[in-house]
């Protein structure tokens, strides 16, 4: 036998699987010098053995039985009696309060899986509350010692003493002492300190019933009674018994792949019930691990998917994972692995600590595609990392420069909340023809703005008609994003700059800057200095964007015409011929409307931080989710080739509503000189990049020549 066997051999299986369980036992009382005071609890000694008789607490057993009682009762409502605008609420509010418990309270607080910022801590903790599981400070301190001292008497639920007491006896029976012994001796001075966890504490009452209970009634006149059984009782027992499960199913049927000595298992319907806590066998062995799990995708770990959501907006992040490396060794080990029971990195092993990646939202980069990027236009990676540094060092500075428009909070503030309510009526009292007038403004809006001031005016990709330009123009109007010259004058520096401190919606400050502050500051105070880099004269010179602009010393005009034109009248029209109510076009055709445009123009700049195809690049994607939303924007082939009047290589006509519009303009003759270019050559030019033939400057221009000459040929258009 050879070395490596023998060191294979000794490795997996060391001892019997008997002694391999016993030394599991006593390593996991051996982690602080109280435990050895409780060695009789797990050996066979009577004479040091504490003596202990389990009993029944009444008023817990009674609240019990008023919950799974009533939950019978909520149930029977929920078929029979109850609007299906409830039914709909307690379904929703069962799994999305159901992320504060794993997402927050297990993942974040009991685990320190990831960090989080105080925001995304404060919707956690207002979620988890809602379910009713006592509160953080407690859940969190009861599941640290559960995983410490796991299948022992100080478990608070043992599943060695059978399901019933693991999914639910335990709650209204007395602890063992090892139980309130590891209680007082847990380290909870984290939990102490951070004033959300213990501020929710007298809130239960509030969230968990109050809220619940109370939506309904008031929005859709509800009876409290039904309300009450099934928004309390009926959702707070489906939220207790999920959660329940993951204690008792989750340790006794499944599969064991990384360690068959310790009970927890591998329950995939446990998963999907609970949100991905069902990969137990693993948890228990990873436990600071914020996926929970080796092999849970999305569809079965939706609290991964939450938490690498706000991962990509900057509220998660240090999201802790495990290895390959470290997962097939663990799973190839007899060995218990007890002194690694998740609650920070001191009671994690050196040798997995080295191995341990911590995953930084900032620094999640394409290798390859920057690799390419720098190669292909001959940066010197030197220079290109201290450029990326001195941009990153100089974000203060450049957010001193520009001073918040107060205006345009307030305006937004108001914007948004009348939208939201808007939105709730949308679903709730407007008549089917104002839903369709809705729809129809937001699509004239976007047609206004992608067509027009985007591919038209701020890439100059086709030349139009004065009627389409007419139109355009109203369009814009209506969507309330501005004049098409100041757009067309940002969007060109934001193309010009993009990436750096002089981009606008420099997409490296982070997806809340891009999105939302980059709109409420004002012109930074050197902006003549670099803008006069930026070409406007073929804008100057087009009548109508200068109606939006006339009288461009007041800086009001556009504004005047957005009023009637983008407010009052369409407000006005559903009124008079619509027979809608005042409130609800205010409401719908106004604030709603508006809300929903200004927020998918604005996930242009912002949403490639957060979704794309190269998630966490830094550099621009290809976003379909806002391709679905505006049906302009495929970034990563529009930042290299912004002249190509389809905004993307592949995308077809009757999948891109814009270049479909685009399409019939051109058929009916309103549109004429197309810029584009042929698959085959994109590829071509890529290919010399690739060899080094070329720069990626050089490549773009002779796509650009090519396309021009193609472009004056028989119809001037490409189709692929």
């Amino acid at each position: 036998m050879s070395s490596y066997e023998e060191k294979v051999t000794a490795t997996i299986c060391p001892k019997a699987e008997t002694d391999c369980n016993i030394t599991l036992k006593r390593n996991r009382l051996a982690n602080d010098e109280p435990a050895k005071n409780h060695t009789a609890t797990t050996q066979n000694d009577e004479s040091t053995e504490i003596k202990y008789v389990p009993r029944i607490k009444w008023l817990d057993l009674s609240a019990q039985l008023f919950i799974h009682g009533g939950c019978l009762y909520g149930l029977y409502l929920v078929l029979t009696q109850a609007k299906l605008l409830t039914s709909l609420w307690v379904f929703v509010t069962i799994y999305t309060s159901g992320f504060g418990i794993t997402a927050g309270v297990h993942r974040l607080w009991s685990h320190k899986a990831y960090k989080a910022k105080w925001p995304l801590r404060l919707f956690l903790v207002f979620l988890f509350t809602i379910t009713g599981q006592k509160d953080v400070y407690t859940w969190a301190l009861d599941h640290r010692v559960h995983h410490k001292y796991s299948e022992t008497d100080a478990d608070p639920h043992d599943a060695r003493r059978g399901f019933f007491f693991a999914h639910v006896g335990w709650l209204f029976t007395t602890p063992h002492p090892d139980v309130v012994a590891k209680r007082k001796a847990a380290d909870v001075s984290d939990l102490e300190a951070d004033p959300i966890v213990m501020l929710y504490i007298p809130l239960f009452a509030l969230l968990t019933i109050a809220l619940p209970v109370g939506i309904p009634c008031y929005f859709w006149s509800e009876s409290l009674w039904i309300s009450f059984w099934v928004n309390f009782n009926f959702r707070f027992c489906i939220n207790l018994n999920i959660a329940f499960s993951v204690n008792s199913v989750a340790h006794m049927w499944g599969q064991k792949p990384y360690d068959k000595n310790i009970s927890p298992v591998e329950n995939i319907a446990v998963s999907i019930a609970a949100l991905g806590e069902g990969y137990h066998n693993y948890h228990h062995v990873f436990p600071w691990d914020y996926k929970t799990g080796e092999l849970g995708d999305y569809p079965f770990n939706l609290t991964t998917a939450f938490i690498d959501v706000f991962a990509r907006i900057g509220w998660a992040y240090d999201r802790k994972y495990v290895s390959p490396n470290m997962i097939h060794r663990r799973a190839h080990r007899c060995g218990d692995g007890s002194h690694v029971w998740g609650y920070g990195d001191v009671d994690i092993s050196k040798e997995d600590l080295e191995e341990l990646d911590v995953m930084d939202n900032h620094e999640l980069v394409d290798i390859n595609f920057r690799f390419f990027y720098i190669n292909s236009h001959n940066i010197d990676m030197k220079e290109f990392t201290e450029q990326n540094n001195s941009n990153s060092s100089g974000n203060n500075n450049e957010i001193k420069k520009r001073s918040m428009k107060w205006t345009a909070v307030l305006f937004y503030i108001y914007l948004h909340v009348f939208g939201i309510i808007g939105l709730y009526f949308l679903f709730i009292k407007a008549k089917w023809m104002t839903v369709f007038y809705f729809l129809f403004l937001i699509t004239t809006s976007f047609i206004g703005l992608t067509a027009g001031a985007h591919r038209l005016y701020a890439h100059q990709t086709y030349i139009a008609t004065s009627q389409i330009r007419f139109f355009i123009m109203l369009a814009h109007t209506i969507a309330g994003v501005g004049s098409i010259y100041d757009w067309v004058f940002w969007h060109r520096m934001h193309h010009k700059y993009h990436g750096t401190e002089r981009d606008p919606y420099n997409h490296n400050k982070g997806f809340f800057y891009s999105h939302v502050v980059s709109n409420l500051l004002s012109a930074p105070s050197d902006i003549k200095t670099y803008a006069r880099d930026i070409d406007m004269r073929d804008v100057d010179i087009d009548g109508y964007i200068w109606t939006q602009r006339k009288y461009y010393m007041l800086r009001r005009f556009y504004w005047i015409l957005f009023i009637v034109l983008g407010f009052l009248l369409p407000i006005h029209t559903a009124v008079v011929y619509l027979d809608e109510s005042y409130t609800n076009s205010f409401l719908i055709i106004g604030a709603a409307r508006l809300l929903i445009t200004t927020n998918i123009s604005w996930l242009v700049n912002s949403a490639l931080l957060v979704w794309g195809l190269k998630k966490g690049d830094k550099f621009p994607v290809d976003d379909n989710s806002v391709f679905f939303l505006s049906k302009s924007y495929w970034l990563n082939y529009h930042y290299m080739l912004p002249w190509d009047w389809k905004n993307d290589e592949f995308g077809s006509y009757e999948r891109g509503f814009i270049t479909f519009t685009l399409k019939m303009w051109y058929e009916l003759g309103l549109i004429n000189q197309l810029k584009t270019a042929t698959c085959d050559d994109v590829r071509e030019a890529l290919y010399k990049v690739a060899s080094s033939e070329m720069t990626m400057d050089e490549a773009l221009a002779e796509v650009k020549q090519n396309a021009e000459e193609v472009a004056y040929k028989e119809k001037l258009i490409y189709r692929h």
